[in-house]
């Protein structure tokens, strides 16, 4: 088993980053009530940014 690498890791946390959106998607969709917007919108950025560190270290 190879050691992981820092792109390992930013992998990895895009890939966690991205489930916790689908999570919030999906409970915005079967929660009534108010929705946590400003969080989706908080974790989206966040997907973002790390989706172009990972896209610059990669140049």
């Amino acid at each position: 088993m190879a050691i992981p690498t820092a792109r390992d890791h930013g992998l990895k946390a895009i890939e966690d980053t991205m489930a916790n959106v689908a999570t919030r998607l999906v409970t915005m969709r079967f929660t009534p009530g108010p929705k946590d917007r400003a969080g989706l919108r908080e974790t989206l950025q966040t997907l973002v940014d790390l989706v172009m560190r990972y896209a610059d270290d990669c140049e």
